[in-house]
């Protein structure tokens, strides 16, 4: 619930920024709520077989340079 408490909020802004259509408000957030419906299992399973340590580093680096990502994007504007 971290994760979709952490887009929720940016959503918006995107369909602002975009001159997208307010109805792919609710379809962006039905993508994002089964990406995690299908990954949570996998994640999970690679977490007991792994253990958890090295896929929290691996999950918190991937989140790191997206948001670096983001954050560039952002300021080209």
């Amino acid at each position: 619930m971290v994760g979709f408490g952490f887009i929720i909020p940016l959503i918006p802004d995107y369909i602002k920024q975009f001159h997208a259509d307010p109805a792919l408000l609710g379809f962006l957030m039905a993508v994002y709520a089964g990406g995690q419906f299908i990954a949570a299992p996998l994640v999970g399973r690679l977490s007991d077989k792994d253990g958890r340590k090295p896929l929290l580093l691996f999950s918190i680096g991937g989140t790191f340079f997206s948001l670096l990502r983001l954050a560039m994007l952002m300021s080209k504007k």
